[in-house]
C-alpha cells in the first residue's frame, strides 16, 4: 500500500524540460533549474545570444547537433565567453532582448568587465 501512494505522489511531480530534473509540487516551477543567458563566439567572430537551462548541453548542440541555432549552423565551431545566471526565464528573457540590443562594442566591453 505504501509503496503505490509514493509513486502515484511522484507522479505529480514537476519536471523540467531543459534539465529533466524532477520536484515535488510543493516547491513550485521557479525551484526546478536556474536558467543562463549566454554569448558565444562564432568562428566568424560574429556573437550569438541565448536562454538555456545547461550551458555546456547547448554549446555542444550549437557545435554538433540538428538542434543547435539555425545561425550558428554555419559559423562553426562556436565558444562560450559570457554566461549570467537568472533564477528564472522571465528575468533570462529580459537581459537576453537588453543584451541584443546593444551594439558589439558594448557586449564586448561588458565582457571584458567580468
Amino acid at each position: 500500500m505504501q509503496a503505490q501512494a509514493t509513486r502515484s505522489w511522484r507522479r505529480r511531480w514537476i519536471i523540467c524540460p531543459g534539465c529533466s530534473v524532477g520536484v515535488p509540487p510543493i516547491y513550485g516551477r521557479a525551484s526546478i533549474c536556474m536558467y543562463y543567458v549566454y554569448l558565444v563566439l562564432c568562428a566568424d567572430q560574429t556573437l550569438y545570444t541565448g536562454i538555456t537551462t545547461d550551458v555546456e548541453r547547448r554549446v555542444k548542440e550549437h557545435n554538433n547537433a540538428v538542434q543547435g541555432a539555425k545561425y550558428t549552423r554555419a559559423r562553426r565551431p562556436v565558444r562560450i565567453i559570457y554566461t549570467k545566471e537568472f533564477s528564472n526565464r522571465a528575468q533570462a528573457s529580459v537581459e537576453e532582448a537588453r543584451i541584443k540590443r546593444l551594439p558589439r562594442v558594448k557586449k564586448l566591453a561588458m565582457i571584458n568587465a567580468c
